[in-house]
């Protein structure tokens, strides 16, 4: 016995999503955004709003070096000890 399929209700407005339920992979298809990314924005929900399909706002992590002193010393950090 399998598990029952999860069926989410649309309340966007996103050009893109025209019917009024999906499932995480249909939605994933349609946005852009992979499942498990979605899963984690649902967060147990059964209402997909515009914050849910809005593409990622994180900032960049990696550092950025301001000085050539900088990037040199990044080689060799990331060498093998």
């Amino acid at each position: 016995m399998g598990q029952k399929t999860k069926y989410y209700r649309n309340e966007t407005s996103d050009q893109r999503l025209s019917k009024t339920f999906y499932t995480l992979k249909e939605l994933s298809a349609v946005i852009g955004v992979h499942h498990n990314t979605l899963h984690g924005r649902m967060a147990g929900g059964d209402v997909i709003r515009d914050k849910h399909v809005s593409a990622a706002q994180v900032p960049n992590v990696w550092p950025i070096f301001e000085r050539e002193v900088d990037k040199i010393s990044s080689v060799y950090l990331k060498r093998a000890l």
